[in-house]
């Protein structure tokens, strides 16, 4: 695969639908654990640090969260430099852009 760069942590859950669940996708998630944990979000809307992501995991499983509770575990997000081209490699760019910029604007 060769060398990859590490963007940081994602909080994910598996609920007991059996579907991934990210703490993006909980309205107010971000901003009630940013205040209460003190914590921030670097340039890709990702937890630097994997102990800061376990914390915000952990407190994702607490009913007072109002996450659908299960198991959540940090997620480590690497890219890798893509060594040949494909006709679907630059619509994937696209939508990958489109993902960082729906987490700036919505990470303030």
């Amino acid at each position: 695969m060769g060398d990859g760069t590490v963007l940081g942590w994602e909080p994910c859950g598996l609920v007991s639908d059996g579907y991934p669940e990210s703490w993006l996708y909980f309205d107010g998630l971000i901003q009630n654990i940013s205040s209460k944990y003190k914590i921030r979000t670097n340039r890709y809307g990702l937890i630097e640090e994997y102990s800061i992501a376990k914390k915000v995991c952990n407190f994702c499983m607490l009913q007072e969260s109002h996450t659908h509770g299960g198991i959540w575990a940090p997620i480590l997000v690497v890219e890798y430099p893509l060594e040949g081209k494909d006709e679907g490699e630059d619509e994937a760019a696209k939508i990958a852009k489109q993902l960082v910029d729906f987490r700036i604007k919505n990470m303030g």
